[in-house]
């Protein structure tokens, strides 16, 4: 956030405020290659040569989830594509760079 003030040479404020910023949200796009036992993965599209750690997670039979495995993108705009056993997944992203985590919608691989 952020604060502001005017003030007169003379030290009487004028006029003063604040604003709070929601810090900017990472974005992940998560989608299953029909036909594949793959998950294609896009984080932080667009948004600068920064490098994310992502965590791949696997729904359970009880609807619980499991991290699978840890990944970080080795390039801007990485899409990646992850070969996964059937189920349904979701990708979290970690918070970092001010942003705040997020978490993608479901993918559920048939194959």
């Amino acid at each position: 956030g952020f604060s502001w003030r005017f003030v007169t040479a003379g030290g009487t404020i004028l006029d003063q405020g604040s604003e709070l910023v929601a810090a900017p949200q990472a974005s992940v796009r998560v989608r299953a290659v029909q036909g594949r036992s793959k998950l294609r993965v896009n984080v932080n599209p667009n948004q600068g040569p920064r490098y994310w750690k992502f965590r791949v997670q696997r729904q359970r039979a009880d609807g619980t989830w499991a991290t699978k495995k840890t990944y970080r993108t080795r390039k801007p705009a990485e899409v990646r594509t992850l070969n996964l056993r059937r189920g349904t997944y979701r990708v979290w992203v970690k918070p970092k760079f001010g942003h705040e985590g997020t978490m993608s919608t479901e993918a559920t691989l048939t194959r």
